[in-house]
């Protein structure tokens, strides 16, 4: 696209930009306007004066105005960008587009106090694999005790060596669970 960048004495000079997957999201001032390069569906790559709702380059395009990263209210999972410099997975074309994960591959990629079913020791159910779930909530396995619901158990530090403060503590555990 050209675009006049200055006017002197009634001569126009001209500069070209380039809008393309390179220059993503780059902004040009020219004639009072702020044009940025941006991609949609409809128009391909072009220049705007404003940025496509959505639009994105990179995962942290995708945070909120404070720089934390948002979740999909329904399943739990990270909102990243679809773009080559972001973390979803590529479909057919990127779509330059802020997108909830389809599925989780670790606890990273969920809200907070949440965590990612990938193992079948934890939930042998298919459907569950690769989905974000509340901490000790297993909806078909009753295996909470090497995550369990929040707040239920307390850490104190143990040392190794300390192999009756161990016992201890897993008796307590166990006390604690049985009353």
């Amino acid at each position: 696209m050209k675009v006049v960048t200055s006017c002197t004495n009634y001569r126009c000079q001209y500069t070209t930009y380039t809008c393309n997957s390179d220059n993503c999201g780059a902004s040009v001032d020219c004639g009072g306007n702020t044009y940025y390069c941006v991609y949609d569906s409809s128009n391909g790559w072009h220049w705007s004066t404003s940025k496509p709702t959505n639009f994105c380059c990179s995962d942290d395009d995708c945070k909120d105005a404070n720089g934390k990263w948002r979740y999909d209210p329904n399943t739990y999972t990270k909102i990243v960008c679809d773009s080559p410099s972001g973390s979803f997975p590529k479909e057919k074309e990127y779509t330059y587009t802020c997108k909830a994960l389809p599925s989780c591959s670790s606890s990273e990629d969920c809200e907070p106090n949440e965590h990612c079913c990938v193992t079948e020791q934890i939930d042998p159910d298919p459907k569950n694999q690769g989905k974000c779930a509340d901490k000790g909530i297993y909806q078909n396995n009753p295996k909470w005790l090497c995550d369990p619901p929040i707040g239920f158990v307390k850490t104190k530090e143990v040392s190794k060596s300390n192999e009756v403060g161990l016992l201890n503590t897993i008796l307590e555990f166990f006390s604690k669970l049985f009353s």
